[in-house]
């Protein structure tokens, strides 16, 4: 298992296409988001901005502090336990946190459950909390060393209504709180389209949705 699929396809709607697009609100009905102040920029975060708004977001101050201490997180945890190949900042910006938020462009709503399935470092259900504060997420994940990174994580952004699991899709589908409970249900480089599908639709409930980045196209 590799959590460094960069996913969404190629090319990346952040790095080519119509930057017009109307900004969503990244608190999806919340109070407006402020423009993120010059003195959090720095050379890494500059290209994510940039990809931001070709995704049609903006994040607001505290978001952005956030976003960079989790980088800042995963490189140093990273060190010493086995998140990512990806250590560049810039890259970790781009192929972890921005893909991450590419899932808006195929599901957004003010209020949604979210099953994040073998969430490794916390990708795609970490940065997706981050710009969906009111979004409930739970970040499942077998090896107990990233889930011990995904609290810390948690507790350091003082995030809410998620949580860190450790174990298996196959026996959490098993207990009634998770069975069908969910508006959608994710995962990224986890495994086959197939085994996927497999794992993830007794989480979704009627109507749900099951979205698997991949990289490259399908055929």
């Amino acid at each position: 298992m590799s959590d460094d699929n960069a996913g969404g396809g190629k090319p990346r709607p952040y790095i080519s296409g119509n930057s017009s697009a109307d900004k969503h609100n990244v608190g999806a009905g919340l109070a407006p988001a402020l423009q993120t102040s010059p003195t959090l920029v720095n050379p890494a975060f500059q290209p994510f901005l940039e990809g931001l708004n070709k995704l049609g977001l903006e994040l607001t101050v505290q978001q952005s502090k956030q976003f960079l201490r989790y980088q800042q997180e995963l490189l140093d945890w990273n060190t010493r336990v086995n998140l990512t190949s990806i250590t560049d900042p810039e890259e970790v910006m781009i192929k972890h946190f921005l893909d991450s938020l590419s899932l808006l462009m195929a599901f957004d709503a003010p209020e949604a459950r979210l099953l994040d399935i073998g969430a490794g470092a916390g990708f795609p259900g970490l940065p997706l909390k981050i710009v969906r504060p009111q979004w409930h997420i739970v970040l499942l994940e077998a090896t107990g060393k990233k889930v011990k990174f995904l609290q810390h994580i948690i507790d350091t952004l003082q995030l809410k209504d998620i949580v860190a699991v450790n174990g298996r899709a196959e026996e959490l589908a098993h207990r009634a709180e998770y069975r069908s409970s969910f508006d959608l249900v994710t995962a990224r480089a986890v495994a086959s389209l197939p085994a996927l599908l497999e794992y993830a639709a007794p989480f979704c409930h009627i109507g749900g949705q099951m979205i698997f980045p991949k990289k490259g196209y399908l055929d």
